[in-house]
């Protein structure tokens, strides 16, 4: 009902935090860091990679909206190259351009060696890695050992298919790559979104000065502010840092409603009318 509503009012502003079953993105975050300008918007990027997921059937982890198929369908037809590693053959693996079939648990070495396959054939984006990153050349070390032959023997795919997925990735205009569910199941989940961070971030697969930002994610005052809040069973009061900053921006709002079965913090911080009902 939420995304029914939030369709409705043709609104793209959905926040949400990240399950218990994904710790791999919290963690590599805390180490890599986070490019507060997110994601590129996925109707204008040119690649999108995904890792074990199969946002066509779980309606998320990658493509946008309610209608995950019709949006790639869409992309695709403009000319989108969708890349999806994967052991599985799933629905999106399906519609790729290229379907990496690995051995489970292996996303990491495969992300390494595209990593150095980039690196090594100057593929990155140099005045991005330039300007924003720190630990460059120990990146360089890291992954030297994962050469194509290498990471073809142990995860089981081609040693050019490889070469051709790091190449398509890094030369595409705008790109990025994320995973799901399934791969924080694996042994090295923690590495694999490190790299999948460091392979985004050595290319500049990020929103740019410029490109259309998805979601500003923007409570301070100026333009694109946000006016109203929508929480179902949300607490930001008790979740975000800082709870005068937060408490100021929520007094700020125009309109701010929480469904929730309790009167929570966030809930009492505009005390303007509440309703509470009981099962």
């Amino acid at each position: 009902m939420g995304n029914a509503f939030m369709r409705a009012i043709g609104s793209r502003m959905f926040f949400t935090s990240n399950t218990i079953d994904q710790p791999g993105k919290q963690i590599s975050m805390a180490l890599h860091g986070k490019w507060l300008g997110g994601e590129p918007d996925f109707e204008q990027a040119d690649a999108w990679l995904l890792v074990g997921s199969n946002p066509i059937i779980s309606k998320s982890a990658g493509l946008p909206g309610q209608n995950p198929a019709q949006k790639l369908k869409e992309a695709q037809a403009r000319g989108l190259q969708l890349i999806v590693i994967d052991p599985r053959v799933s629905d999106s693996a399906r519609k790729a351009a290229i379907h990496l079939q690995c051995r489970p648990g292996e996303d990491h070495a495969i992300l390494a060696g595209m990593i150095r396959i980039i690196i090594a054939e100057e593929l990155y984006d140099r005045e991005f890695v330039a300007e924003n990153i720190h630990g460059f050349e120990t990146l360089h070390e890291a992954v030297k050992d994962f050469t194509p032959d290498y990471v073809a023997d142990r995860a089981g795919i081609p040693a050019a298919l490889l070469v051709e997925v790091a190449r398509l990735f890094a030369t595409a205009r705008i790109r990025h790559a994320n995973s799901g569910t399934g791969p924080n199941f694996s042994m090295y989940c923690n590495l694999k979104d490190y790299l999948l961070a460091c392979l985004n971030t050595i290319c500049g697969a990020y929103t740019r000065e410029g490109q259309c930002v998805t979601r500003p994610n923007a409570m301070l005052p100026g333009e694109g502010q946000v006016k109203a809040l929508i929480c179902i069973g949300g607490n930001p009061m008790a979740a975000w840092p800082d709870q005068r900053k937060t408490q100021r921006a929520m007094q700020a709002l125009e309109l701010l409603v929480t469904l929730d079965v309790e009167m929570s913090t966030t809930a009492r911080s505009v005390p303007i009318r509440a309703f509470r009902w009981t099962r």
